[in-house]
């Protein structure tokens, strides 16, 4: 079988989820509570599935930066779970909030979203 993979890169690969491991079992939690909460909403897989793949991102970030807000990364899986269950629309609302704090711009509504575009 001819294998066209560079050497190494699936020990390196297996290295890295090693050493990450908090933040990728935080991250598919995430990726599963946001999946099952947007399908229990009667919404379809594709909107399950990108809502779960923005919730797993987003937890990505957060739980690459616990250090800074002086929690260890053994809160990963309370962390996913926590932005899983909150789900893509109120992190969203959250991000856009704490943009508007940073920017000092006062935050968008909806309306003002639709009438953008």
């Amino acid at each position: 079988m001819n294998n066209n993979l560079p050497p190494g890169l699936v020990e390196a690969f297996l290295m890295w989820i090693k050493l990450n491991a908090p933040a990728v079992y935080g991250s598919f939690a995430a990726f599963g509570m946001a999946t099952l909460l947007t399908l229990r909403d009667g919404k379809s897989w594709l909107d399950a599935l990108y809502a779960g793949l923005i919730c797993l991102l987003i937890t990505l970030g957060v739980i690459n930066s616990l250090e800074l807000f002086g929690m260890s990364q053994d809160n990963a899986l309370i962390v996913g779970v926590v932005i899983g269950g909150m789900g893509v629309e109120r992190c969203l609302a959250i991000l856009r909030v704490f943009a508007s704090m940073k920017t000092n711009t006062p935050p968008m509504d909806d309306k003002d979203q639709k009438n953008d575009k």
